[in-house]
């Protein structure tokens, strides 16, 4: 993902044509209404020059690329930009730049995962492979607590793992906080 996204400036009629089903029949905005269309796997946003100012582009952008936490949030530094564009240009519009921000806030996370899983399944290769750790004691624990996540029926975020999966990495993280360390007998190889 780049830094900046690439902002194309067109008139209703030069808007890509998939784009046309979008905006109309699942986002419910006349295509002679058009303002603005982000397509995240290209990182470019569409607005129509006919419409909207460069200042209210360098608002949109802003808004898109915004990193914080709390992107509708009254402190947010694009909130003034949200605000006025619910009033000037609907609510449609202010749920595509809202949107868009959350699939940028998306690639940073998928990004930052990326990069950091090498290192965190480096170090959990190396406590198998130097035997720190024996999986005898913990196997079957690690089953049953997987098992009880799996069995909620819950989704994640993304729904990209089960909970069972979000139940054994929190009995990691409980294990690793020392709030569950009397539970399990689990102990190095050269301790039996």
């Amino acid at each position: 993902m780049k830094e900046h996204i690439k902002i194309m400036y067109i008139t209703a009629m030069e808007l890509p044509t998939g784009y046309y089903f979008k905006l109309i029949y699942l986002l419910k905005i006349d295509w002679k209404d058009f303002i603005l269309f982000y397509d995240g796997k290209k990182d470019i946003l569409y607005v129509n020059k006919d419409k909207v100012t460069e200042e209210e582009v360098k608002g949109f952008q802003a808004v898109i690329e915004f990193e914080g936490p709390c992107l509708c949030d009254i402190d947010s530094p694009v909130n003034n930009i949200l605000e006025h564009v619910y009033v000037k240009f609907g609510g449609s519009n202010y749920i595509l730049l809202v949107k868009a921000n959350q699939e940028r806030q998306k690639e940073r996370r998928i990004a930052k995962a990326a990069e950091e899983a090498p290192e965190i399944v480096g170090r959990i290769e190396k406590e198998l492979i130097d035997g720190n750790i024996s999986l005898e004691e913990v196997e079957h624990i690690l089953c049953k607590v997987w098992s009880a996540g799996n069995k909620t029926e819950r989704k994640t975020p993304d729904n990209m793992i089960n909970y069972g999966t979000v139940y054994t990495f929190m009995f990691g993280y409980l294990l690793g906080k020392g709030k569950i360390g009397g539970i399990i007998g689990a102990r190095k190889k050269n301790d039996v």
